[in-house]
């Protein structure tokens, strides 16, 4: 958002030097072989306009444009007529010889590439934000919120929230087993691991642990083992939505009941929680270990790997 402040910013400079450069211009034009010419005109800047100006009479520069535009676009010299419409417009009548059109053609093609000028800068200028600020806008969006190490007294420390949310009472991401990226729909035909018989422990792994993938070497996938020790070792109470899990060390942790994904459908939020373990199951290679919790249980047990869950993270 600063980017585009700063190119508006940019062309509003621009902008004020552009008229500045063209309004000496203009006086330099109307000022030469003035001999020539019966009226004297001078280009001069106030804080709105640029006049056009004779003695002590003055007008607005788009009170002329009007009648400059068609006298010259019907082929003829500032004649009677257009002296009559000069009167019109309160400027005293004043005798202009017809020579005094070529005057008016320069000032207008002096004015016609300053515009030119101005406008081609300010399309160049009105890309850039938009490019800079929808770069803003994704590199915003893309932004990953990584959390905070929990020291609960166990041999791990567990993180403050879970992968994909902004705070420790936000659901977060939802990943099928093994995989590291989330998706639309969690059903067997997408599934990356199911049925894979030769998969091992997962923690850690890159490849398959999503909580190394997007967090970092510092973070991994639970363990079974890990998780059994935070049910055991831990206090947990239940507060509308989710366990708060407090260790021997006073320190807590929030863990949402985020319910899951089955194919495209989405249940059990606010009512269940269902947490990936790294442990693949060694007879049933269709499944894998999970944390489960309800308002009045909670245990370790397998779940189908192609659901879509939640991750919480450890790191040593």
């Amino acid at each position: 958002m600063q980017k585009c402040f700063g190119y508006s910013y940019i062309l509003g400079l621009y902008g004020f030097t552009a008229k500045i450069i063209a309004i000496k211009k203009l006086h330099s034009v109307l000022e030469c072989d003035c001999n020539a010419n019966v009226l004297l005109f001078r280009g001069f800047a106030n804080e709105k306009s640029i006049k056009i100006t004779e003695g002590r009479y003055s007008v607005k520069y788009f009170q002329l444009l009007p009648l400059i535009l068609s006298e010259l676009c019907a082929g003829r010299t500032l004649t009677q007529s257009a002296t009559n419409s000069l009167e019109r417009s309160s400027v005293p009548q004043r005798r202009i010889q017809t020579n005094s059109a070529r005057y008016v053609r320069k000032i207008l093609n002096i004015m016609r590439k300053q515009i030119f000028s101005i406008l081609t800068f300010a399309a160049v200028c009105s890309l850039s934000m938009l490019t800079a600020c929808d770069d803003d806008d994704e590199s915003d969006d893309s932004t990953i919120s990584i959390g905070v190490a929990v020291d609960l007294g166990l041999s791990v420390k567990w993180a403050d929230r879970n992968i994909g949310a902004s705070s420790s009472t936000d659901y977060g991401d939802y990943y099928a087993f093994g995989e590291t990226t989330t998706k639309a729909e969690y059903s067997i035909d997408n599934s990356a691991t199911y049925g894979d018989s030769d998969m091992n422990d997962i923690s850690g792994d890159v490849s398959y642990d999503a909580a190394t993938a997007n967090w970092g070497d510092d973070w991994r996938i639970p363990t079974v083992s890990e998780i059994k020790e935070l049910i055991n070792n831990c206090d947990w109470n239940w507060e509308t939505t989710g366990y708060r899990v407090t260790g021997s060390t006073g320190n807590s942790i929030f863990l949402p009941a985020a319910g899951g994904y089955r194919g495209e459908s989405f249940s059990s939020e606010g009512k269940e929680g269902i947490y990936w373990s790294s442990i693949p199951n060694l007879l049933l290679s269709s499944a894998a270990s999970v944390l489960y919790f309800a308002s009045d249980t909670c245990y370790t047990g397998l779940l189908y790997r192609n659901y879509g869950l939640s991750i919480r993270p450890v790191s040593e």
